[in-house]
């Protein structure tokens, strides 16, 4: 297992690809078992989606599958992506905070799942973690990461190491919870012990975020959120169609999921809301947006007519396959 952060990587040496992709692929929306070395313990099996792992009261989450990324032909895919920063999700800093607190490299494990809590406030630091990591690994990692002893206690019936901490430091060293051998919940003290009470209670996310969740496809990238401000563009400032807002403002849930395929991106972006009539006004300014946006849009028109909107019952959908550049660049814009 080696530690973060990798040594020899930067954009020039060509090894940043798969790490860029891990990053910034969560801000789209705004994402197995142990070593033979593992501490000897009596578990439950917990299996089943990392979803299970988290708080009720989440509001955000971004599910990767690791081990389907690819390393091939994603610069063009990077740098589409890097315009699409989310305001909710400062991706790179998550993923930054998550090697330098844990010493872990993200790129070894299976699965990741950044989830933010109704109280979270600035960036996201609390992951569900699959990997073939040992317990025994994983606490050593975060014990020559903090330069702490981490002691362990029980939690919700479960594991949980806390640091020995008496010192000043700028950044407040990771508490782990082991779910299991090979599944692990590592962040702020709060969030670790909610998501261990949400596995033992069967307390995790319901309604409209688990609802974006379920209804993704099963890609590498999946994300999910309950919108926390109006998800009105700023071009309303100036000049609203009428009714715009009121509707846009009536999503309930966020949801998306896409794989890149070669140099192409298979892209899904779904908004769930409250009735049926909500979905098709939303469907109908929706596509006009789009559709006014391909008929402008000198540079990526053409291909922004691949875009389709469709509604079903309570959902919007708009789903794009091809060049990623243009949709990423239409959803920075609207």
């Amino acid at each position: 297992m080696s530690r973060w952060p990798p040594r020899g990587v930067t954009a020039e040496s060509g090894g940043v690809s798969r790490r860029s992709v891990l990053a910034t692929t969560i801000a789209l929306t705004a994402v197995s078992a142990g070593c033979t070395d593992s501490l000897e313990r009596a578990t439950d099996g917990v299996d089943g989606p990392l979803i299970d792992q988290i708080p009720a009261d989440s509001e955000l989450l971004a599910h990767v599958r690791v081990t389907d990324l690819e390393d091939d032909n994603i610069a063009q895919v990077f740098t589409a992506l890097e315009a699409t920063e989310s305001e909710r999700l400062d991706v790179e800093a998550a993923i930054t905070s998550f090697g330098e607190r844990t010493g872990l490299d993200p790129l070894e494990a299976e699965e990741l799942l950044l989830f933010e809590l109704v109280d979270s406030n600035g960036v996201p630091t609390d992951v569900v973690v699959a990997a073939e990591w040992s317990e025994t690994d994983v606490v050593d990692s975060l014990e020559d990461a903090s330069g702490l002893a981490y002691e362990e206690a029980e939690y919700a019936d479960r594991p949980i190491y806390e640091p020995d901490n008496d010192a000043d430091s700028d950044q407040e060293p990771a508490t782990l919870g082991v779910h299991d051998d090979g599944r692990y919940v590592i962040g702020d003290d709060h969030a670790v012990r909610a998501s261990l009470a949400a596995q033992t209670d069967g307390n995790s996310p319901e309604g409209s975020l688990r609802e974006a969740y379920d209804g993704a496809r099963s890609m590498p990238v999946v994300t999910a959120l309950v919108p926390a401000d109006s998800l009105a563009p700023a071009v309303f400032d100036v000049v609203e169609p009428p009714g715009a807002t009121e509707t846009l403002e009536s999503i309930q849930a966020v949801g998306a999921d896409f794989d890149l395929l070669e140099d192409n991106v298979d892209l899904l972006l779904s908004l769930y809301l409250d009735s049926a009539e909500e979905a098709s006004d939303l469907e109908e300014l929706l596509g006009a947006m789009v559709a006014l946006l391909a008929e402008t849009d000198d540079e990526h028109g053409e291909e922004l007519t691949a875009a389709t909107v469709e509604s079903d019952e309570t959902r919007v959908d708009l789903e794009y396959n091809g060049d990623p550049e243009p949709i990423f660049a239409l959803l920075d814009e609207v």
